[in-house]
């Protein structure tokens, strides 16, 4: 007897879970619009210039070295209000000529070991993909930030991700996300 009920019992959590009310989760941090909405504002840009933090392997090249991006905002898109955990710290516009800083080989994937580092992109290839380009940024404008970095932090996605950057903010039930502008 003992046995049938122990095969019953994941059959009771499955319909227990399967009943229960469907409710509005919050977006998990690792996933591209966990990334998306760490930022401060949502805007697209012109990226106007582009250069490497690395330049070769003897100065400690690796897998996350950065670029840093002189953007034009050709439009804003969203804006979190500033909180104590999210102090706004300037205002973003269009036309605002924006540094920041981002990681050209962005990764979901999170390891023990570190993986091998890749080497460091040349001018041409900078150039080739981002200069003269526009692209999606969700960009990190905290008090901190202005005082402490030359550039700010933020994540890229190409222009064609617009409408999922827009159905992002939208669908984002915990409005942990930057609202839509």
């Amino acid at each position: 007897m003992r046995m049938k009920r122990l095969r019953f019992v994941p059959c009771l959590v499955s319909a227990v879970t399967a009943a229960a009310p469907v409710t509005a989760q919050p977006i998990p941090a690792a996933t591209p619009e966990g990334i998306f909405c760490t930022g401060t504002y949502a805007a697209t840009g012109r990226v106007l210039a582009a250069v490497t933090g690395c330049r070769n392997e003897n100065q400690g090249c690796s897998s996350d070295y950065f670029l840093d991006l002189k953007v034009e905002i050709t439009e804003v898109i969203g804006a979190r209000s500033p909180t104590s955990s999210y102090p706004v710290g300037r205002s973003l516009h269009r036309g605002d000529i924006l540094p920041i800083r981002i990681r050209p080989f962005a990764s979901l994937v999170i390891t023990a070991i570190p993986p091998p580092p890749r080497p460091p992109l040349s001018d041409a290839q900078i150039r080739d993909t981002f200069v003269n380009k526009e692209f999606v940024f969700s960009v990190v404008i905290m008090d901190h930030d202005v005082k402490d970095h030359p550039a700010f932090p933020a994540n890229i996605w190409p222009i064609s991700e617009k409408a999922w950057a827009l159905d992002t903010m939208i669908s984002d039930p915990t409005g942990n996300c930057p609202r839509r502008l």
